[in-house]
């Protein structure tokens, strides 16, 4: 989803599982309908996680990838 900017961008480099989902939370908290979330991880249980989490939450993934053992989460609130 190249082109798609962040709303809101949060670094959860360093953290491990259950905290990117749980710092994902809070800042989705407090977005509105249609706005992005971009969350920066180094855990490799954010590749499990946040296809998990938004499933459950009906939140749409639009973009999950590691480069140079950084993920990047992209994630929109429905609007």
């Amino acid at each position: 989803m190249d082109g798609v900017r962040a709303d809101v961008t949060i670094d959860c480099c360093g953290l491990y599982c259950p905290m990117p989902v749980i710092n994902a939370q809070s800042a989705l908290e407090k977005m509105a309908g249609g706005q992005t979330l971009e969350i920066t991880a180094t855990d490799d249980g954010v590749a499990v996680d946040f296809p998990m989490f938004c499933k459950s939450r009906k939140l749409k993934l639009l973009k999950l990838e590691k480069r140079d053992e950084i993920y990047t989460v992209l994630i929109q609130i429905p609007a």
